[in-house]
């Protein structure tokens, strides 16, 4: 759970410091499971790109690596059916604002 938390904040990182970008996680691994991290999904491919955004995933790893948490930053058009099929494996987070 403390996992989930520390990712959920950085999707609200995100979103706060890059707004009109859509952000979301899930948990991913290799075929035999022997290792895990989190896919941080944004939508906004100059974003992805820029050097600001390597300079916040710089910051982020090197705030969350010594705590074991691996994070994957990459470009993915946020598809409903994707999501929804995370969701209904209870494997996605999702800053929704109101």
């Amino acid at each position: 759970m403390k996992e989930r938390k520390a990712v959920y904040k950085v999707l609200q990182a995100i979103e706060d410091i890059f707004p009109d970008t859509i952000a979301y996680a899930y948990l991913d691994y290799n075929s035999t499971k022997t290792h895990i991290w989190w896919n941080v999904c944004i939508d906004n491919w100059d974003l992805y790109y820029s050097k600001d955004f390597k300079e916040f995933t710089a910051e982020v790893h090197k705030r969350y690596k010594p705590h074991g948490i691996k994070l994957l930053f990459c470009y993915c058009y946020p598809l409903e059916k994707k999501l929804l099929e995370l969701a209904e494996q209870d494997n996605l987070i999702l800053n929704i604002k109101e």
